[in-house]
């Protein structure tokens, strides 16, 4: 089967180089399939004893469903039923599509593209022929880790210079509400010459809902975010912050995945509503209020909306909102329900149980952990990372708690793996005194 995939694939590779039309090449490979399938089917078993079969033996031992089914319980093969499915959307979707996107996508002719393909089947034959021999030599764990190291390096060498760890490029930004604090925000992003806004449309237990204003809080680099959320005790602090964080770079055009939508007590609410909507706009405060009466909410009831409408950013007002298609209430959506005795209330986890701000209590107090024998003697790639100097040169670098922000800048500079983030033992302590 697999020897036959690569010669298939250099056939095609072949007749596409010599400019034969798919027409002529699926109707040849047709016939011949016609024809080796009468003669192969001459060579097929007959219906008889297998050999070495002792018909005088036992037969099978019969088994209840209820012993079948047992099998599921076992977590093992669970997950080794779940890494099979990956492999086989993996080969299934390189299968229909790899040479389709290979032309389409790299603007190379068929005949190269056919060739990929060729490639990828040379691969996959080879290691089904050695790969019995390389479980033997080396062990199942280290070769399905090795594997999964293989598969990540061929990502992120298929996508090529359009991955960018944005992390390792930020820019100091000065924010005054609703608490003044320098923030390392994404250079790339502020800078972009165009800034295309991806959202989801998500219900928020503090902001009511998440969409395409509240896309802008990924700006904040590594763990900022926690610390905002941890001080924002009232709603409406978060809805400043926000706010702050949009103004730092509109988008200039926003897209919103509404198909499936979540409902109920976001942001991590297990409740999905089949809306069947994509919306767009390049006023992101115009599409959220659009999202808010699609919800089922006014305007009002979206803290940062209010704030928006206050301030004079974007547009609040339906009636003054160019809207095509469809955009009245959702049937049947629900919306978060707000426990009343709390302000700060949404839950940070499903079937967590604890509220936001206990759940970044101990995020607040993370800082960067270094491994000295990780560190090779003049590496400072993490002390150049710093945007606010807060590492000091050495093997480990030594730490300034106080100057840190949490923006985890110099984590993802480490080329070493040498960087950690891991709680404070004296800065949690003290927190919990505070609180």
């Amino acid at each position: 089967w697999s020897i036959g995939t690569v010669i298939g694939a250099a056939a095609a590779a072949g007749v596409a180089d010599l400019g034969v039309g798919v027409d002529w090449h699926a109707g040849v490979v047709g016939a011949l399939l016609i024809v080796a399938v009468l003669f192969v089917v001459r060579l097929l078993p007959r219906d008889e004893a297998l050999p070495g079969l002792d018909d005088d033996g036992p037969g099978p031992q019969r088994t209840t469903w209820q012993e079948r089914l047992s099998i599921w319980r076992e977590p093992r093969i669970l997950l080794i039923g779940l890494i099979v499915l990956g492999m086989a959307f993996a080969e299934g979707s390189a299968n229909d599509w790899l040479a389709l996107a290979v032309v389409d996508g790299r603007g190379v002719d068929e005949a190269t593209g056919a060739l990929a393909f060729g490639i990828f089947a040379v691969a996959m034959t080879t290691g089904r022929i050695a790969g019995v021999w390389v479980l033997d030599r080396f062990g199942r764990v280290p070769v399905l880790r090795g594997s999964a190291v293989l598969a990540a390096a061929g990502l992120a060498a298929a996508a090529g210079p359009y991955y960018r760890n944005l992390s390792l490029n930020v820019k100091m930004a000065d924010v005054e509400r609703p608490f003044k604090r320098r923030v390392a925000v994404l250079r790339d992003i502020l800078e972009a010459d165009v800034y295309i806004s991806l959202a989801k449309m998500k219900t928020h237990g503090m902001t009511m809902l998440s969409g395409a204003v509240k896309n802008n809080y990924g700006l904040l680099a590594g763990a900022q975010k926690s610390w905002y959320h941890y001080y924002s005790e009232r709603p409406e602090l978060f809805a400043e912050i926000l706010i702050e964080m949009y103004r730092l770079r509109l988008p200039d055009l926003v897209i919103m995945d509404g198909i499936l939508a979540m409902e109920g007590y976001g942001p991590c609410s297990p409740e999905v509503h089949r809306v069947n909507r994509v919306l767009a706009s390049t006023d992101a405060v115009a599409l959220d209020a659009v999202m808010a009466r699609m919800m089922g909410f006014g305007t009002d009831e979206v803290p940062y909306l209010r704030i928006a409408r206050e301030r004079g950013i974007g547009e609040t007002d339906l009636g003054a909102i160019e809207i095509e298609g469809d955009c009245s209430p959702i049937p049947g959506f629900k919306r978060p329900v707000v426990v009343p005795e709390s302000t700060y209330c949404y839950l940070s986890g499903v079937g967590g149980g604890k509220t936001s701000r206990a759940f970044f209590a101990d995020r607040v107090c993370y800082r960067p952990a270094f491994s000295g024998e990780k560190c090779p003697p003049g590496c400072a790639a993490c002390v150049e990372a710093c945007p606010v100097d807060a590492l000091k040169p050495g093997i480990p670098p030594e730490l300034l708690s106080e100057q840190c922000i949490l923006c985890s800048a110099c984590m993802e500079a480490c080329p070493h793996g040498a960087v950690r983030l891991a709680p404070d033992e004296t800065l949690l302590k003290r927190l919990r005194e505070e609180s």
